[in-house]
């Protein structure tokens, strides 16, 4: 492949790169680094480190490695040890002569090799073939392992309560006159929810389990317990993650960057909220808060290192915030943006899911959407004044966007696919196609054009967490079916008949369940589980269910430890982390928890100003 540039042109013809797209090229070529060698000088060290891949110009003396690898061969890159995986390099490598060319940092290059497997398997076959003439052949026979994985004293103590207290609950309902159904599915229940606790099984299990335990013991027919799977949440939610892979593998995502970065001042303040501004574009069609991560990420770390963050700790603090802050503060924007609402939604009375399908969901979640962005903007300002530094400069932009070019076939679809997806949602109230159809209709478009090969199809879409929310629907069904939401309403009736229908205590009382129930669950099975308490007390209230459900998810966002949040942990494994202010971050993360309480509250005059209530 040729590369439009001078830079990526000495890497193209590299054998361990092979493979690189064009949207990767253009990634890569701002975060290659000239290096110069005299002869002599060594340049890597057998058993050391891994510091770098190199490459150097064909026109550049051989590279002296020992061991010495096939003595036909003149190498003119190395390091490959870090592409491959390696944290030490297998060779000591010496330059024979004048010799220029270009790195890549071994950080950036196990990123590369994790983002296409392909690289990996490549280098991996040259180091083999390089080190062929040197290595002794020895017994590779498979000998059995007497090593045991050894389960936490937390894991035991969770196993046995798993299996202990779900039967003494069952027992206990049973005898106490609620019915060997209901007694049943809460003790089948509370499994699911000790197996969430202590995280004894994979996320998305403890609902399965649910429903294969309660297809096993007779509760409801197969068709009742998978219920989920045949509803339009399904397609919907596949929709959207299938869309989301697409916009970051056909590079729509970097382009995007190149051009904020374009039309933005270049100051470096500006800059640094970038991936918000992506965050609020990407949030209608990327429905997880670590997908959102995951994507920005990249983004973040490209800006760090085009900018040298990693010697303004303060300015490193605020773009992992302002990263942080774009997976989340918009994830309540449109139901779309957050997967739990796309499941919930279906659960909703038709009636009311007419209403909040179109444009009146983004309406009636302005006042949120708003109040945080003014508060990060706020808080931000406040916690992470820094003195300027160097901002990402034109030439780097300008090389970025010649490499990729004119906007691919891929880019076209990508982009089309998003604007129909959202368009398609908040026009809703005039055309009167169901979401089902027009994510279809999306669905079927990428997948015939070759947008998602089977590969990709296995590899970038989060089953998962299709699994875990259309899982946790199903039980949730399978609750409504035994009418043990009924059972449970009346067990709270002492909350229903305090509420009085009044919103303000709604919203309260939501907030003392959630908030301890979030130190013990993820965000996700917190909203399911809270949504499911309370949306029959808000109908026995004559209050509308979208509000507790909305409610629930936008206050399941918040977290005290970082193990509460799966997104802000995605960020500690980027080299940005290792250099930020970490209690800047934590007194800036406080802040925001109780201005996301003030908001919830905030909300109601607004919902009864707008007759959602």
């Amino acid at each position: 492949m040729t590369i439009p540039n001078p830079k990526a042109s000495v890497f193209s013809s590299s054998f361990a790169l092979k493979g690189l797209s064009r949207y990767q090229w253009a990634r890569l070529q701002a975060q290659l680094e000239p290096c110069s060698y005299h002869e002599g000088d060594l340049i890597q060290q057998a058993g050391e480190p891994t510091q770098a891949f190199y490459y150097f110009k064909s026109d550049s003396p051989g590279l002296k490695f020992d061991p010495p690898g096939n003595p036909d061969t003149t190498y003119h890159e190395c390091g490959e040890e870090c592409l491959a995986g390696f944290k030490r390099s297998l060779f000591t490598v010496i330059a024979t002569g004048e010799t220029h060319g270009w790195r890549v940092t071994a950080q950036i290059a196990r990123e590369i090799s994790k983002e296409v497997p392909e690289i990996k398997t490549q280098t991996m076959n040259i180091l083999a073939d390089r080190l062929h003439n040197v290595m002794e052949v020895r017994d590779t026979s498979l000998k059995p392992s007497s090593a045991r994985k050894q389960l936490s004293w937390f894991h035991v103590f969770g196993w046995w309560v798993a299996i202990l207290v779900p039967c003494f609950l069952g027992l206990w309902l049973h005898w106490s006159g609620s019915g060997t159904t209901t007694a049943t599915f809460m003790a089948i229940m509370l499994v699911v929810v000790i197996l969430w606790l202590f995280s004894l099984v994979e996320l998305f299990l403890p609902p399965i389990i649910g429903i294969a335990a309660a297809i096993f013991t007779g509760l409801v027919p197969a068709e009742t317990a998978l219920s989920g799977f045949s509803s339009s949440s399904f397609l919907e939610l596949l929709c959207v993650l299938v869309v989301s892979s697409v916009l970051m593998t056909s590079g729509l995502s970097f382009r995007l960057l190149l051009a904020f970065i374009k039309v933005l001042p270049k100051r470096l303040n500006w800059q640094l909220q970038i991936p918000l501004i992506l965050g609020f574009f990407v949030s209608p069609v990327i429905p997880s808060n670590n997908s959102r991560m995951a994507l920005l990420i990249p983004i973040m770390q490209e800006i760090g290192g085009l900018t040298r963050l990693v010697k303004n700790p303060i300015a490193a603090t605020s773009i992992l915030t302002c990263g942080y802050s774009a997976s989340v503060i918009f994830s309540n924007m449109l139901p779309s943006s957050k997967a739990t609402n796309i499941a919930l939604v279906g659960l909703l009375p038709r009636g009311v899911q007419a209403e909040f399908n179109g444009l009146f969901w983004f309406e009636s979640a302005l006042i949120v959407t708003i109040g945080m962005l003014v508060a990060h903007l706020f808080l931000t300002h406040f916690f992470f004044r820094t003195e300027e530094s160097n901002a990402v400069s034109a030439d780097v932009v300008q090389e970025g966007l010649t490499i990729l070019g004119p906007l691919s076939f891929e880019e076209y679809v990508a982009g089309f696919s998003i604007l129909a997806l959202v368009v398609g949602m908040i026009t809703y109230p005039y055309h009167h196609v169901s979401m089902s159809s027009i994510s279809g209709l999306i669905l079927f478009s990428l997948l015939s054009l070759g947008l998602m090969t089977k590969s990709g199809f296995k590899k970038d879409i989060d089953w998962a967490l299709i699994f875990f929310l259309i899982g946790s629907q199903c039980m949730i069904k399978i609750a409504e079916n035994l009418g043990v939401d009924a059972y449970i309403l009346d067990s709270l009736s002492g909350i229903s008949g305090w509420i009085e229908g009044n919103p303000w205590r709604l919203v309260t009382a939501i907030i003392a369940v959630i908030l301890p129930i979030r130190f013990m669950l993820p965000g996700p099975p917190s909203a399911l589980l809270v949504t499911t308490i309370f949306n029959p007390i808000a109908l026995d209230n004559h209050l509308s269910p979208w509000v507790s459900l909305f409610v629930c998810g936008f206050l399941s966002d918040i977290w005290f430890l970082p193990y509460q949040s799966g997104s802000w942990s995605q960020t500690q494994s980027t080299s940005l982390f290792k250099v930020m202010v970490t209690s800047k971050f934590n007194a800036y993360n406080m802040a925001m928890n109780v201005i996301r309480i003030g908001c919830a509250y905030l909300c109601i005059p607004y919902w009864q100003w707008l007759a959602v209530l």
